[in-house]
């Protein structure tokens, strides 16, 4: 029952799941990463909803994903929500039938979601701050404003609506995002995942891992686990190293991998 405590961890629905925050620049092959592991691990299923449309890959390879992935591409709040209802019945139809851990859902990007809802919250603000005869000239800056203070909001508690739903079904989780730029008071520049207001603290406390994906001269790509000068990161689970190859199976194993027995 939901509220109530669990007494024997060995059976805690959500015992193994991990949750991941990965980010990066636009085409480093962040959608690689989960396409990859399920082509060499047969035994994994995974539900993708892709705000980006960045699954060119299954749609020139359908054969190798078929049966094991699928995948939803909302637009609209609206259609966000029916996407979320239909992977709650999904996933949990899953993991009745399938191994522990060998489920997941991927939300690719978390960045686009966002401006996919504030962009239509906007349409509407304006739309309903229009008078009857007039409308919101460019050149009104005040207006415009409160509208954007406004459609920030309203965008934080759909965020935290479907983020919240993500965060409730029991299986592993990653969530994608792009890269930004912050510049701090002092000139010092860091890149974090590009979300906007209170919803990016949102899905960072969500994470277990927070990896930025990287890639180096010599085209080789690696995330970066641990906070450096610079970028932001972290690990929850004590279990990764600072860098990981890009692997998301190999360090997902890293993580569930059973501590040595001390002698």
């Amino acid at each position: 029952m939901s509220g109530s405590f669990i007494s024997d961890l060995s059976h805690d629905p959500f015992g193994g799941r991990i949750v991941y925050l990965i980010f990066g620049k636009p085409k480093l092959g962040k959608t690689s990463l989960l396409l990859r592991m399920l082509k060499e691990h047969q035994d994994q299923t995974a539900l993708l909803i892709s705000a980006d449309k960045g699954d060119t890959q299954v749609r020139l390879d359908p054969g190798s994903y078929q049966g094991r992935l699928a995948i939803s591409r909302p637009t609209t709040l609206r259609e966000w929500r029916v996407c979320i209802h239909e992977a709650t019945t999904r996933i949990e139809n899953a993991v009745k039938k399938r191994p522990p851990g060998t489920v997941w859902c991927v939300l690719d990007t978390t960045t686009h979601m966002q401006v996919q809802l504030l962009t239509e919250s906007r349409k509407l603000s304006v739309m309903t701050a229009k008078s009857g005869k007039g409308r919101i000239e460019d050149g009104d800056e005040y207006t415009r404003d409160l509208i954007t203070q406004v459609d920030y909001n309203v965008n934080l508690g759909h965020m935290a609506e479907i983020t919240n739903s993500l965060m409730r079904l029991p299986c592993n989780l990653v969530f994608f995002a792009l890269e930004r730029t912050d510049t701090d008071a002092f000139e010092r520049k860091t890149s974090v995942p590009s979300l906007s207001g209170q919803s990016r603290d949102k899905v960072m406390g969500d994470a277990d891992v927070i990896a930025r994906l990287v890639k180096d001269d010599g085209e080789a790509r690696r995330l970066l686990v641990a906070p450096g000068s610079g970028w932001t990161a972290g690990d929850r689970t004590g279990r990764l190293a600072a860098e990981e190859p890009a692997d998301l199976w190999a360090m997902h194993q890293k993580i569930l991998a059973k501590p040595e027995a001390k002698a």
